[in-house]
């Protein structure tokens, strides 16, 4: 896990029930220091045996370590921010797709705020050429570049099992999603759809070490909205659910999802408008 934040990801992950080992990556010592202050947020979750904290760069960590890991997260800060696009390039992305076991999972929080259509597309483009068995996942105003090593599917049964664990589902909750059926509805792309999505148009700008594209270009994008690149992603959305859903996933659990999608496709744009509870 890259980056420490609030600890909201961090708290989440270790309790899932398979989860044996989380080795945390942080840069800011202060930030470990001010969870002194937010133990009734993240239920003291520094101190939890599962996770390792380490301080030190993501990038180096993952340049210099032989570890091997089941899933990779980052959750940084906007790239427009000094030397946080550095997260958001190929060579990182290569770097850590090196560092993933076989089956393993990355996942990598992109914002869509405060952006052009253009800056976003780069980074999407960026992280499909590194994984090309990608998904997109929306929540408001946020994306989830979500990505394995081979064409991405749902196994029900162990989604299902891992979802009424009482902790997990309390953390769903928290965010009111109530089912796992649900849950598959904030799921807005698969890879067919995205490569779709990214031919549109000519541009085929990616995100480099050399370039820092999203670091230089979108500190001028501030007044950027949400919904100038939520409506080209409309425009392309979808997953076939043959594709997506694999072990143990009968006809009903795919229609309640498709249900799930549809209405969670026609509320994007009017949630926008809508006050943050």
């Amino acid at each position: 896990m890259v980056g420490l934040g609030l600890g909201i990801t961090l708290t989440a992950t270790t309790r899932h029930p398979g989860v044996e080992n989380i080795r945390l990556i942080e840069l800011s010592p202060e930030m470990v220091d001010a969870h002194d202050h937010l133990h009734t947020i993240t239920d003291d979750v520094l101190n939890n045996p599962l996770v390792n904290l380490l301080i030190d760069d993501g990038r180096n960590f993952m340049t210099m370590s032989d570890e091997m890991f089941d899933v990779i997260t980052a959750d940084p800060v906007h790239p427009r921010i000094s030397g946080v696009g550095y997260l958001f390039t190929r060579e990182y992305y290569e770097t850590i797709r090196s560092r993933l076991r076989p089956g393993g999972i990355v996942v990598q929080w992109m914002p869509m705020y405060n952006i052009s259509p253009a800056s976003f597309d780069a980074a999407f483009r960026t992280f499909t050429k590194v994984f090309p068995h990608a998904t997109f996942w929306y929540v408001r105003g946020h994306g989830l570049f979500v990505a394995t090593d081979t064409p991405f599917s749902v196994d029900c049964r162990n989604l299902t099992d891992d979802f009424f664990n009482l902790d997990v589902k309390s953390d769903f909750a928290s965010v009111e999603i109530g089912s796992p059926e649900e849950l598959m509805g904030f799921l807005l792309m698969d890879q067919t759809h995205i490569e779709e999505y990214l031919q549109r148009n000519s541009n085929e700008q990616i995100v480099t070490d050399d370039n820092a594209y999203l670091e230089y270009q979108t500190p001028f994008e501030f007044m950027g909205r949400t919904e100038h690149i939520i409506q080209n992603l409309i425009d392309h959305a979808g997953w076939a659910k043959d594709r997506i859903f694999g072990t143990g996933c009968d006809s009903k659990f795919r229609d309640k999802a498709r249900t799930f999608f549809e209405s969670r496709l026609s509320s994007i744009v009017p949630e926008l408008s809508e006050p943050i509870r």
